[in-house]
């Protein structure tokens, strides 16, 4: 990963374009095509620096990332400190601005893709935290952003897919739903419910059969989320197992 030491942050966000604010960065468009991510001084940016190996973790990130993982390449340091990260800007809206008129078979066309790479970054103990709507790029296909706040773990394989795909299913199906991460549904149609909360999403026909198990409760073939949300009646309760 490459380091860029600097006296001042001001060229790189002059004349750039901001395109979104989180609780620990502002994030900015350059026009070199490239996102700058300029580290402000809060609470929680605070916490992050606390942890003795935060840029080594950066740096690891930079190792696996692939076509669905976007990370950092470059860390800007101002005077020795460590103040952002440049990562590839990503055309597409995030999941949470797309459009309500999308279909499932729209919404899920690439779903393989994404399983793949995250099958690839979970053999590595690469762990999804903090992942929600805002942070998913879709563009036909899944690009998760941000990934800072996500660690690496020493469990096994299969422990960190299965964590990978319940936090990037929950996420989903959460857009779906409109549902925010501190909230799960409870369906009142007992044999969705029990689907929705048991497909296994590595396995591909499972993942179809929750599709097709919605499509035929909308009554209809390819239903767009909108449709979704108006015919499947549920009701958002707290999840008690939010972290």
């Amino acid at each position: 990963m490459k380091i860029i030491e600097a006296d001042t942050v001001t060229p790189y966000i002059l004349n750039s374009l901001p395109i979104g604010v989180g609780t620990t960065a502002i994030c900015f468009c350059l026009l070199d095509g490239r996102v700058f991510k300029y580290y402000i001084n809060t609470r929680q940016t605070m916490l992050m620096f606390a942890n003795p190996h935060f840029k080594a973790k950066l740096e690891r990130i930079s190792t696996i990332t692939n076509d669905s993982y976007v990370g950092p390449q470059e860390l800007l340091f101002i005077k020795g400190e460590l103040k952002g990260y440049f990562y590839p800007y990503v055309e597409g809206k995030t999941l949470k601005s797309t459009r309500k008129d999308i279909t499932l078979s729209e919404l899920f066309r690439n779903y393989e893709k994404l399983l793949t790479d995250t099958i690839e970054v979970s053999k590595k103990g690469f762990t999804l935290y903090d992942l929600h709507d805002r942070n998913i790029i879709f563009n036909d296909y899944f690009n998760i952003i941000d990934l800072d706040r996500c660690y690496f773990e020493n469990d096994k394989f299969e422990h960190t897919l299965r964590i990978n795909l319940r936090t990037i299913s929950e996420t989903i199906l959460g857009y779906i739903f409109k549902t925010e991460p501190w909230q799960t549904i409870n369906i009142y149609d007992r044999d969705l419910q029990y689907i929705y909360y048991n497909t296994d999403w590595q396995n591909l026909d499972e993942v179809d059969a929750l599709i097709k198990m919605i499509s035929d409760k909308c009554n209809d073939a390819d239903p767009t989320v909108k449709t979704i949300r108006k015919k499947i009646k549920y009701v958002k309760e707290y999840n008690e197992y939010y972290r």
